[in-house]
């Protein structure tokens, strides 16, 4: 029975620090990717900090990941109209968050490419 519960306590510890790794790991990411579409808000301590809050920023939706209680964290996605967010945020369950977000990302990088080649179709001309 005791080799059970060590068993099931060692594989509770390596969840909870692959979820404090995962969202620092996401923030690390983003940042070096989107920089001016990231915002990272941490919480520092004398041992250390965690990331409270994770915003990214795609054109017209805003995704939060909010971690007040490490491992635990939430995600919402909120729709932006001219930098004013508009209605109220929507929760996203976490097995699908991952999802809704790359589909946002793929469309987000779609909108950019296609400005940036239009941008520097018109310089050429």
């Amino acid at each position: 029975m005791s080799e059970q519960f060590d068993m099931l306590a060692g594989q509770l510890q390596w969840a909870r620090e692959r979820a404090q790794n995962f969202i620092e790991d996401l923030a690390t990411r983003f940042e070096r990717a989107l920089p001016g579409q990231t915002k990272v808000v941490r919480q520092w301590r004398v041992l250390g900090g965690h990331i409270t809050e994770l915003d990214l920023f795609l054109g017209d939706v805003r995704y939060r990941i909010e971690s007040h209680r490490p491992p635990s964290y939430t995600v919402t996605r909120q729709v932006i109209t001219h930098g004013i967010a508009v209605g109220m945020a929507e929760p996203l369950p976490a097995a699908t968050w991952i999802v809704t977000l790359c589909d946002d990302l793929a469309r987000y990088a779609e909108h950019e490419g296609i400005a940036a080649h239009t941008l520097g179709g018109l310089l050429n001309d």
